[in-house]
């Protein structure tokens, strides 16, 4: 298969695999948290393989099902990956009968929050993934991998985040464990973010944008600037004027369950 095939291939099962998901979680009445992640790293060979380290591309395209987890469709390129080459009778041979390759994947991971909407935002990750190579690397051109790993995101507000991940790619019958390291961006659509605080506004000023005026938050104690204060899942205005929740408080009734996930996903009181 050529280089441009695989992409487009990629592209559009990628494509296909989330219009499903995001149909399922309409259909399931989940508020939807989708959110696009591009990044850059390396792909990190073992010692005896064919091939060298390379550098790659990724995008992610991810949904939030619930308060700790997340389903991520990853789709890697990468465009040059050089021959790896042994020493044989103190002469380097090169351990592939081709000089170079390129390599394009595609992926499906899920992951385990453990802080989601905190700034550091630490998860783990296992998934499924093939690799597609423009040579025969090892014998075959298609590698099937289980993904094991993690990472972490920082977040800016409820937008715009940072991220670092590594995957551990576990395959084949000799057990090979090479990995994929990168980092990248992560932008969530739909989420507020606060506008120009000096922008032109005859009217009183509703800095995040959440319904409640900045006058009205400082006399509630919530944050002008984010429209969720306590990060569960609802909005200031919401907790004060639809569910009479405790905008400061996560967990307005200490139940364990965060003020969010009750009205969106469980349906509790």
């Amino acid at each position: 298969m050529q280089f441009r095939q695989v992409i487009i291939t990629g592209v559009v099962l990628f494509a296909i695999m989330f219009a499903g998901g995001f149909a399922v979680a309409q259909e399931q009445g989940h508020q939807a948290l989708w959110y696009f992640s591009p990044g850059a790293g390396i792909y990190d060979y073992e010692g005896d393989e064919e091939l060298t380290d390379g550098f790659i591309l990724s995008g992610r395209l991810g949904y939030d099902f619930s308060e700790m987890w997340s389903l991520e469709g990853v789709f890697t390129i990468a465009p040059d990956l050089d021959v790896n080459y042994a020493t044989s009778y103190g002469k380097q041979v090169a351990r592939a009968d081709f000089d170079s390759t390129w390599g394009a994947g595609l992926a499906i991971d899920g992951l385990y929050h453990f802080t989601r909407w905190d700034r550091l935002d630490p998860y783990l990750a296992l998934g499924v993934g093939f690799f597609w190579f423009g040579e025969d690397v090892n014998g075959e051109s298609v590698h099937t991998a289980v993904r094991v790993g993690g990472g972490v995101m920082y977040h800016f507000n409820d937008m715009w985040a940072v991220r670092v991940d590594g995957r551990a790619l576990v395959a084949g019958k000799d057990t090979e464990a090479n990995s994929l390291i990168d980092a990248g961006l992560v932008w969530t659509w739909g989420a507020y973010v606060a506008p120009d605080r000096w922008a032109a506004n005859s009217g009183p000023i509703d800095s995040d944008q959440d319904g409640l005026t900045d006058d009205e938050e400082t006399e509630y104690g919530t944050d002008p600037f984010d429209p969720d204060t306590d990060h569960d899942g609802l909005n200031d205005f919401e907790e004060l004027r639809t569910y009479h929740t405790d905008p400061l408080n996560p967990d307005s009734d200490y139940d364990g369950l965060k003020d969010g996930p009750e009205v969106f996903q469980y349906e509790t009181d």
